[in-house]
């Protein structure tokens, strides 16, 4: 019952994230659209039953409390892309008005930084072990290499370069061995011509200084997001957009052989959803 409408590229954008909070799943939507007469975007607590109740009013936030810089692209639901629980709330990133939300069970929104000074668009985030969290940069058109960013927020908003030298970022982790690692959706765009985004370039990098990365992963499709299982597996899904018919996958990295894994053009096909 939750939205979802086509977006830029024409990607299909409804429920951006989930995840567990004192045992219960919640959903981040991005596919309401208060003017089309729809949910709003927001926090849902999903009942198990395929039932969807709303928490949390981020598309009535957005329209009340406008960030410093509003996008030429500004999307009056803006456009929530992933959350971390944090302290028994939600730090939701937003990546139209371009800012990190507190969103709390009980209903409460509210900013813990306005990153929206030359929309960087925040996409991943992870926890940074002093407290806070990385917030990743996906940056505008027309997505120079190495443009991109990962920023540290400190719970009083404080705001600090955390990794830089990155291209088009979608998500980021925090490894068994306590390395923070970036998930790249493309690398090698041509400036000239942005639209120029293929598949097969998307990697995922290792932090290895604030300024540096090395390669753990090469040839992914336009990944989109990535975690590491209870296993110590890495899971990245794709692609980005492009999936409408069935064409989405989930893949299992084992990263443990300290090599570089490069994952071939065509893939062997694995289990289906039902």
């Amino acid at each position: 019952g939750l939205p979802a409408y086509r977006i830029t590229f024409g990607g299909v954008t409804g429920v951006a994230d989930v995840a567990y909070l004192d045992g219960a799943l919640y959903a981040l939507l991005a596919g309401g659209d208060i003017d089309g007469g729809v949910r709003p975007n927001g926090l849902y607590r999903l009942d198990g039953a395929g039932g969807a109740e709303l928490v949390a009013d981020i598309s009535a936030f957005i329209r009340d409390h406008p960030v410093a810089e509003k996008p030429g692209d500004y999307d009056t639901d803006g456009q929530p892309y992933a959350m971390l629980a944090v302290g028994g709330a939600f730090w939701v990133t937003e990546g139209n008005s371009n800012q990190l939300l507190r969103v709390g069970l009980d209903g409460t929104v509210t900013r813990i930084a306005d990153l929206s000074r030359g929309h960087p668009i925040p996409t991943g985030i992870a926890p940074a072990p002093d407290g806070g969290a990385y917030v990743a940069f996906f940056t505008h058109a027309p997505y120079a290499e190495g443009t991109a960013k990962v920023v540290h927020v400190a719970a009083d908003g404080t705001v600090t370069d955390a990794w830089t030298g990155l291209t088009l970022v979608t998500a980021l982790a925090v490894g068994p061995d306590g390395a923070l690692y970036a998930l790249e959706m493309a690398t090698g765009v041509d400036p000239d011509e942005p639209a120029s985004i293929g598949p097969g370039t998307g990697t995922v990098v290792r932090r290895t200084g604030p300024d540096a990365a090395e390669e753990v992963v090469t040839g992914l499709a336009l990944p989109v997001a990535m975690d590491f299982g209870p296993d110590g597996a890495l899971y990245v899904a794709a692609p980005a957009f492009g999936a409408d018919e069935g064409q989405g996958t989930i893949l299992r990295l084992d990263l443990a052989a300290g090599q570089p894994v490069a994952v071939p053009t065509d893939l062997p096909p694995g289990p289906s959803c039902p």
